[in-house]
């Protein structure tokens, strides 16, 4: 559990003052790549769900994960056609799902909507100091697209 709260904000709106689950508090916060990164060492080395926030969806969790193994990705993103791109921007992917980029919202480039659910494997953010700010979908994933790292959008 990666919270993007400060701890004691936390603990007062919901009243949790000591949990067996491992939290790795993020102060500075860190984003969604340098916190993630930060929680590695709690994660360990096999690859590992995310799942944000605030997201609401019935993406099949055993087929993502199954697409993730098969493709031997270091990251598999949920994702969906950008039916918005007015207001979201969107990844963008070769036809066999792997991963090339993203564009920004209002890009006339057909995408996909990123839903908020992956599979991580600890090498993907190799590249991210640790304790250092960074964004996982705008900045981590395109650099291991540009360096021919094997990235994937589940559709």
């Amino acid at each position: 559990f990666s919270s993007r709260r400060r701890h004691t904000r936390f603990r007062n709106v919901t009243g949790v003052q000591t949990c067996a689950l491992p939290i790795s508090w993020e102060v500075p916060l860190l984003g969604s790549g340098g916190g993630l990164r930060r929680a590695v060492p709690i994660l360990g080395r096999s690859p590992f769900l995310v799942v944000n926030g605030d997201t609401l969806t019935d993406v099949s969790i055993a087929a993502l994960v199954a697409d993730h193994e098969r493709s031997g990705a270091l990251v598999t993103m949920a994702a969906t056609p950008n039916t918005e791109p007015h207001r979201y921007g969107g990844l963008l992917a070769a036809s066999d799902g792997t991963f090339t980029g993203v564009v920004g919202r209002g890009s006339p480039t057909p995408s996909l909507h990123f839903v908020g659910v992956q599979v991580v494997s600890a090498d993907a953010l190799a590249a991210v100091p640790y304790g250092a700010p960074a964004e996982s979908v705008r900045e981590v994933y395109p650099a291991l697209a540009a360096s021919r790292q094997i990235g994937r959008a589940h559709v």
